[in-house]
C-alpha cells in the first residue's frame, strides 16, 4: 500500500517534468526561428535612395556563390577609393544613406551592400556569417571591376 502512496505522485511530478521539458523544447525552437528566419514579407521596405540625398547612383547586383541575386547601391568614386557599408541584423541598406552621404561629399566612392534574406534578395535565413562572408567576397570583388576604383 506505501508503494502505490509514493508511486502516484512520482508519476504525476515525472509527467509535469515531461510536460514542461517539452514546453520549453517547443519555445526554444520557435525562438531561434524567429532569430534566423527572415521572409521576404516581414522585411521593412527601402524608406529612401540615394536620390533622395541628391547622389548619383546605379542600382547594381552581384551573384552570390551559390547562386543568389544580391542588391545594392553605387555611388562613385571621385578620389580613386570607395567604402563599403553593410547594413545591421534584420534591417537594410536605406538605414545607411546618411554616412554614404558624407562620404560620398569627400570624394569617396561607396557602395551600399545587402546581404541574403534581408532587403530585396533572396534567401530567408540568416546564416549569421555561414554564408553572409561569401555574399560580402562578392561585394569586393564588384568594387575590384569598377574603374573609378584604384586597386
Amino acid at each position: 500500500m506505501r508503494k502505490n502512496f509514493l508511486l502516484r505522485p512520482l508519476t504525476v511530478v515525472g509527467g509535469l517534468m515531461l510536460l514542461l521539458f517539452f514546453t520549453l523544447l517547443l519555445v526554444s525552437r520557435n525562438q531561434a526561428l524567429e532569430l534566423v528566419y527572415h521572409p521576404a514579407e516581414a522585411r521593412s521596405e527601402l524608406a529612401k535612395t540615394p536620390a533622395d540625398f541628391d547622389l548619383d547612383y546605379a542600382d547594381v547586383f552581384v551573384q552570390s556563390t551559390d547562386g543568389i541575386r544580391l542588391y545594392g547601391w553605387y555611388i562613385p568614386s571621385r578620389n580613386g577609393a570607395a567604402v563599403v557599408l553593410q547594413h545591421g541584423y534584420k534591417s537594410n541598406r536605406s538605414e545607411l544613406l546618411e554616412e554614404a552621404e558624407m562620404l560620398s561629399r569627400q570624394g569617396y566612392g561607396v557602395l551600399l551592400s545587402s546581404v541574403r534574406a534581408h532587403d530585396q534578395n533572396s534567401g530567408e535565413l540568416i546564416g549569421f556569417g555561414l554564408h553572409e562572408m561569401s555574399d560580402l567576397d562578392a561585394w569586393f570583388n564588384f568594387l575590384g571591376q569598377q574603374d573609378d576604383i584604384d586597386p
